[in-house]
């Protein structure tokens, strides 16, 4: 009987040791990001100093579970806000598992359909939750608290009408979500499966906004049609983020990307390298971990 007693006080000392550790270490006043290693697909997770919870797409498939529980103390179960950058299901599949396991506060994606059975999953879960399916396009801007904002800088209501026509469901890299996270001094450029056309067109509208980028999610994990020269002259990022599986069969990141950084003189860290990819800002710096 003592020695049970003895096992359960040791317990109860490790779980309130964790707690108290979790608790100093995610209450720090500071915006967290986490770049997801959920293989060969997308997720991001902002915790904000205030506590708030942004999940931007959701991998490929249950992995991005993990990665929540590693970006969030244990007993957190709920998320303000899910985005889903375009209907493709490297990015769209672990939402679903997330939307079973988190309460989810708030949708929003882009104007595009897709007739996938992931895609269905994810419309039929967002259903269940009464969850508003809110759509997005350049010019909106979500307050998150009162010095971060989400500003959407791509695509246009235009381009997306252009494209979908009369509701026609599309599949190829025709248009993702970009969105500009701003903290203070800090900015990050979320670009999803963005190609280097429409950077170009979010660059001609906003040149001021998205000069000296702090962090750029590279867009399509390292696709060869995801930057230019021009581009990263532009955007001057202090770090550029890789979200790729290894030994991926695309050729994910493409040599030419990687030489166009390099060139660039960018610090470039990556998901299939480093696993999963924290900072941590207050706004002025930042700390990658």
């Amino acid at each position: 009987m003592k020695k049970y007693l003895i096992i359960s006080l040791c317990l109860v000392l490790f779980l309130l040791g964790f707690s108290l550790y979790q608790a100093i270490v995610f209450n720090d006043g500071k915006l967290h990001v986490t770049i997801c290693d959920v293989g060969q697909g997308d997720a991001v997770v902002m915790r904000t100093p205030d506590q708030r919870v942004i999940l931007f797409d959701g991998g490929p498939d249950k992995k991005v579970l993990g990665c929540l529980n590693r970006a969030m103390p244990y007993w957190e179960r709920h998320i303000d806000l899910m985005i889903l950058s375009h209907p493709h299901a490297d990015h769209l599949n672990g939402l679903v598992d997330v939307l079973r396991v988190y309460s989810v506060r708030q949708f929003a994606t882009e104007e595009l359909d897709n007739t996938s059975d992931g895609y269905k999953a994810l419309e039929q879960a967002v259903k269940k939750e009464g969850l508003v399916w809110q759509i997005l396009y350049q010019g909106d801007r979500i307050k998150i608290s009162h010095d971060i904002s989400l500003n959407v800088i791509w695509p246009t209501r235009e381009y997306i009408s252009t494209i979908t026509g009369d509701g026609a469901v599309v599949y190829e890299e025709v248009s993702s979500l970009e969105l500009l996270l701003s903290y203070k001094d800090f900015r990050l450029l979320l670009t999803g499966d963005s190609q280097h056309e429409h950077l170009e067109e979010a660059l001609r509208m906003y040149p001021a906004e998205l000069s000296n980028i702090t962090v750029l999610q590279e867009p399509h994990h390292g696709s060869r049609t995801g930057i230019t020269p021009e581009i990263i002259q532009a955007f001057s990022p202090q770090l550029v983020t890789i979200s790729v599986g290894a030994k991926n069969t695309y050729g994910h990141p493409a040599s030419n990307v990687i030489s166009i950084l390099q060139d660039a003189g960018v610090l470039v860290v990556r998901t299939d390298k480093e696993g999963d990819l924290k900072l941590i800002t207050d706004g002025k710096s930042y700390n990658l971990k």
